[in-house]
This record gives C-alpha cells, structure tokens and sequence, in this order.
C-alpha cells in the first residue's frame, strides 16, 4: 500500500491505520484474497458545524440526480 510517497508493506494480522485524504493506492501481488474492513471517523479538529455541513454535504451527493 502506498500513502502520499510512504509504503506500507501488508502484515498479516496487523492493522493499518491512514488518512485517506491523502493520495493513496492498494495492491495485491498474491493469489490470495484480502478482506478490508473500512471506518469514516471524524477528524478531532473539527467543530460540530464543519461536521453538519460535510454530513449534509455527502447526503447531497448521494441523492439520484435526474
């Protein structure tokens, strides 16, 4: 896995942890299949507003459009 310009090697049983803000990729060179389990958690700098409007922000986005 790459995060910004930092590889991160894949160890079995071990977490990783990254911010996805920055520009990131994934690859896996095996025949083996992973499993990814994902979390969207708040950065601790911001304020209830910011968070309101990003939240109302993603709803928008996510309605169908036509």
């Amino acid at each position: 896995m790459r995060v910004g310009n930092t590889e991160v090697p894949w160890l079995e049983g071990q977490s990783v942890v990254f911010d996805d803000s920055f520009e990131h990729e994934v690859w896996n060179r095996t025949a083996v299949d992973r499993v990814v389990l994902l979390f969207d958690v708040w950065h601790p700098d911001l304020t209830l507003a910011e968070r309101i409007c990003i939240s109302e922000m993603f709803s928008q986005a996510s309605k169908p459009r036509g």
